[in-house]
């Protein structure tokens, strides 16, 4: 039990339960403290677990037993917290019953358990020593009740002309609130978690398919993508020549560019249009008749 005490990862957990109760004035906030208990409650399951791993005892077994230590912990302070609210004497008997049947190899899980459940769970009662401690409210039976009154004052006697006449504002405004509230508090669990991935764009949408976020281009077919050279007949370029020629290595090489919109690769053929005007079409043309007369008298 010594060794779990000197264990780094449990030393963490207490002074951080420690810092926060002593700098803690007042009652933290119900989902605060609900959070702060999961957490201890899950962390507290793996210790358990490992050191029963390191004992000796098989996996399957350390993971029930675990399970089991930490439920009965939180179950007798429970327990233990409603006595002491209600001002009634807590009977121990059922657990001096099961600590004479467990091997006293099992019952140093379970104590540890109940030391670690008390420093995490019911901080409200630790904090504020019992003065403002939340105390379960019970109505007063002499109090008569509004809802079961026998006498009806007959106000409404028909209800189906009866109309909703709250504004869609205050009901926007409600549910704003709402969402606000719940993003403060952040996901519970890792389903919330990729849900809000999903809705804040971060995460792909199932099914999963390669066309996802296309835009515009889903629209467009493929065959326009790779048949391009259709297209320079109306620019005005060349029949057949090195332009011609070089042309149709441009078109192979944009239908062969999975990253390029239809319109970037007509913008690249058009840019070539009006590089190749009729000057450039005149020189290159004579440049070429000259390389070809020259390889002739060689």
């Amino acid at each position: 039990m010594q060794e779990m005490l000197d264990d780094k990862a449990i030393q963490g957990l207490l002074s951080s339960v420690a810092t926060t109760t002593k700098a803690s004035t007042g009652l933290p906030s119900k989902s605060a403290q609900i959070r702060q208990e999961r957490r201890g409650l899950l962390l507290l399951r793996k210790e358990i677990f490992y050191q029963a791993v390191q004992s000796g005892i098989k996996p399957a077994e350390a993971q029930k037993l675990a399970e089991n230590a930490v439920t009965e912990a939180q179950q007798r302070l429970t327990a233990q917290r409603k006595a002491r609210i209600e001002g009634v004497k807590e009977e121990e008997d059922t657990a001096r019953a099961q600590k004479a049947e467990r091997a006293e190899s099992e019952q140093k899980f379970y104590d540890y358990a109940m030391q670690m459940a008390e420093k995490m769970l019911y901080q409200d009662d630790m904090l504020t020593f019992g003065s403002k401690a939340r105390r379960t409210i019970k109505p007063d039976p002499s109090v008569p009740s509004l809802l079961k009154g026998s006498k009806r004052l007959g106000i409404w006697e028909n209800l189906e002309n009866c109309q909703d006449v709250g504004l869609q504002f205050w009901k926007e405004w409600d549910l704003r609130s709402a969402r606000i509230t719940n993003q403060s508090f952040g996901p519970e669990n890792s389903f919330e978690e990729q849900i809000k991935w999903t809705e804040d764009g971060k995460q792909w949408p199932y099914p999963i398919d390669n066309e996802y976020m296309f835009g515009p281009e889903s629209e467009v077919p493929f065959y326009e993508h790779i048949f391009l050279e259709r297209h320079l007949s109306g620019l005005g370029l060349p029949k057949d020549g090195p332009i011609a020629h070089f042309m149709e290595l441009v078109c192979v090489g944009l239908s062969k560019n999975p990253y390029m919109t239809l319109t970037k690769k007509m913008d690249h053929l058009q840019w070539f249009a009006k590089f190749f005007n009729t000057e450039k079409q005149a020189l290159i043309k004579k440049l070429h008749e000259q390389e070809q007369l020259a390889a002739q008298n060689a």
